[in-house]
């Protein structure tokens, strides 16, 4: 599927540096970093999600354990 974006020119041009040292094209390396990004993005949002949930559960079972006492 074929994406168009507007980019500045200074970011064109860093692009393009990147593209030609890693020897593709622009294109590429745009959809290589967008999925990249999306891909981390979700991992990160699974991690915190992961993390409030743990603390969640810690502190339920702190709760139980003071009121046990």
């Amino acid at each position: 599927m074929k994406v168009q974006v507007n980019l500045s020119e200074e970011l064109v041009q860093k692009i393009d540096e990147y593209a030609k040292k890693m020897g593709v094209s622009r294109s590429s390396l745009c959809g290589v970093w967008i999925g990249q990004a999306v891909f981390n993005l979700e991992n990160s949002q699974r991690i915190m999600t992961e993390m409030l949930q743990k603390k969640d559960s810690f502190m339920s079972e702190m709760l139980q354990k003071k009121d046990g006492f």
